[in-house]
């Protein structure tokens, strides 16, 4: 998986130094085809938050020629349409403050109501920043009942793609303040981050959640930047062909349409009579494996399909004619589960946790009959392990682990790869891109390090996402006007989507505090590697960003440090605190040369932290 998190500024302000974008950001629109009367772009509307303390365009269409002015604060604007019907007037800069009316006659007149002045964030990139409340409501539920403040504004930019050129507008969206009700559309992670903000400088704060679930950097870089690129340049141009979109799409459709078809139609659980979902049919001759496991270890092995398992619950009286819930987990890769016969939830995919509702009358007493269908399409099928599997209600719980019976439906080749045509180049140099394209100047960008994910591993070893996460560290330390939040302690490790965005949202508010709000007393990042010097058969650490003092977060001794002689080969290492330095050796190595810190896709217990509580970046040193 690759993610980032950056920042930047968005259309609606000259501001720079309150501006940011959070992953990598993809602003794509949809095209005005003819000018009548006056038209505004779906950002510029009622409600919407817009840049204190800069000046402000406001821009729209209307008639060639046409004369368009602006009453607003007690001032009056004017300005002449361009010959393709355009027009844009700029407001003087406002101090933060609301609500206001902005006034605009043409031919017609608009007006627009309820506009604040405040700072404005575009908070932007992969699935991590758009995972929504509402999939979180059970963890955060003190949260969401209080939330609601017309202070903090989400415009949800749709998802949509061109790759011919920049469009003019949205399809839809609109300016939305947060409620119990409206927050569980918001990013969870822009929500936390803006609730923060609000709380320290009480100033509207307005998010543009622009973000594409597993989009790569160069989805979101234009056709100038990926002249760099020669290989997604190529790849970008082929896709600007909208009947070759077309045909991939037909392709596809009709590829999975078959798959599941033939999947469907196989399926000796479906086919059988009764069927292996009814309470009524005879499972008492299936094997059984422990759930949360995966087949490929219990007899099955590596096999995709679909896969049956059941299970006789006792369910008390005091459970009986009442609403519960049901948690599953989760499941690769897709899930159908019946009580009694009767679908109480289903989920196509693997990464939500599964949290169904089952209705009042659902239960009975005595032995009740569960049934989930799994659907795997390709890897490993089965139910993830230290995930919750219970059935319970406001007084009662049943846990649901331990062995199901399961049963083999069919089995099915995986299924044929899907192009995600979104995530193609359209037009790493992002940063530079977006800082050249808006022309205002290097302002800032907040980079979210990846957390920890997969199994934690007993010895030093290579890792793609160490690697990855260095490369964000050294993105923030050598490209002007950057930040970095640290986040090797959020993750989970059977999770590519944790379920703590609030400490993400309140390091990466941190990270805003110093970086744009110039807070000179605030410590918003952890340590920092600077410089190491070999005395002897030691490397001697250096650090920013110690804040109070560098210390073992657990008062233990340092883990997850390696090092290494000219052989390149590490070996763990012991390591110590000496003032805000760390020095690191192992008595096997004379002649170290290389050191490594929670280098591992999960750093299990990396320890070094500073006093402020913020954890130490993972980094590789090298002589």
């Amino acid at each position: 998986m690759q993610q980032t998190l950056i920042a930047e500024k968005e259309q609606l302000s000259k501001r720079s130094n309150h501006i940011a974008t959070f992953l990598c950001a993809f602003l794509l629109l949809i095209s005005l085809s003819s000018f009548g009367q006056i038209k505004l772009p779906r950002l510029i509307q009622d409600g919407m938050i817009l840049q204190r303390e800069a000046p402000v365009k406001i821009w729209g269409w209307a008639a060639v020629g046409e004369k368009v002015v602006i009453q607003f604060n007690g001032q009056s604007f004017n300005t002449i349409t361009s010959d393709n019907g355009k027009w844009q007037i700029t407001l003087p800069a406002h101090k933060a403050g609301g609500p206001f009316t902005i006034e605009i006659d043409a031919s017609n007149h608009i007006s627009l109501k309820d506009i604040l002045f405040g700072d404005v964030w575009l908070c932007s990139g992969q699935s991590n920043m758009e995972y929504p409340m509402n999939r979180l409501t059970d963890k955060y539920a003190n949260v969401v009942a209080k939330c609601e403040t017309n202070y903090i504004r989400q415009f949800k930019v749709p998802q949509a793609y061109n790759f011919n050129s920049p469009q003019d507008d949205y399809p839809s969206g609109s300016w939305v303040a947060v409620t119990p009700k409206t927050i569980l559309d918001y990013s969870a992670v822009a929500y936390f981050f803006a609730r923060d903000l609000y709380k320290k400088y009480h100033v509207p704060i307005g998010i543009i959640n622009a973000s594409v679930g597993g989009s790569p950097a160069e989805a979101w870089m234009s056709a100038d930047a990926l002249k760099e690129f020669p290989n997604y340049l190529a790849e970008a141009e082929k896709f600007k062909n909208q009947s070759y979109i077309g045909q991939i799409q037909s392709s596809e459709r009709k590829a999975s349409s078959n798959w599941y078809a033939e999947l469907n139609q196989t399926d000796k659980g479906l086919q059988s009579r009764p069927t292996w979902k009814d309470p009524a049919f005879d499972a008492s001759s299936w094997p059984t494996m422990p759930v949360p496991s995966y087949w490929a270890d219990h007899g099955l092995g590596e096999v995709n399909g679909v896969v049956w398992f059941r299970k006789e619950i006792e369910v008390p009286v005091s459970m009986i004619g009442k609403p519960a819930r049901l948690f599953m987990g989760r499941i690769v890769d897709a899930d159908s589960v019946f009580i009694n016969g009767k679908l109480v939830g289903t989920t196509s995919y693997q990464y939500p946790q599964r949290n169904y509702k089952v209705q009042a009358g659902v239960l009975h007493s005595g032995k009740n009959t569960f049934v989930v269908r799994v659907i795997n399409n390709s890897g490993r099928g089965g139910f993830v392990k230290e995930k919750p599997y219970q059935l319970f209600n406001e007084t009662d719980t049943i846990k649901l682990i331990g062995n199901w019976k399961h049963q083999l439906g069919c089995t099915m080749n995986p299924t044929p790869g899907q192009t995600f045509v979104q995530w193609k180049p359209t037009g790493s140099a992002l940063i530079t891109d977006w800082r050249l394209k808006h022309a205002q100047g290097n302002f800032p960008f907040i980079i979210a390090q990846l957390p920890n994910y997969m199994d934690a591993k007993d010895q030093p070893s290579e890792s793609s996402w160490a690697s990855f996460r260095n490369s964000q560290l050294k993105i923030a330390q050598t490209v002007e006007k950057t930040a970095l939040t640290v986040n090797i302690d959020l993750g989970e490790w059977n999770d590519v989507h944790p379920q703590n965005k609030e400490d993400v949202g309140k390091r990466l508010a941190l990270a805003a505090e110093k970086l744009a709000y110039y807070d000179k007393n605030v410590v918003a990042s952890g340590p920092i590697y600077k410089s190491m010097s070999i005395k002897g058969n030691k490397i001697e650490l250096t650090f920013t960003d110690c804040g109070s003092g560098l210390i073992a977060k657990d008062g233990k001794a340092l883990k997850q440090f390696a090092i290494a002689g000219v052989d390149k080969k590490f070996v763990w290492a012991q390591a110590k605190i000496e003032g805000n330095k760390v020095v690191v050796w192992n008595e096997a190595i004379s002649k170290p040369v290389s050191v490594r810190y929670a280098w591992a896709d999960n750093p299990a217990g990396a320890n070094l932290y500073n006093a402020e509580g913020l954890p130490a970046s993972p980094f590789e040193a090298n002589e």
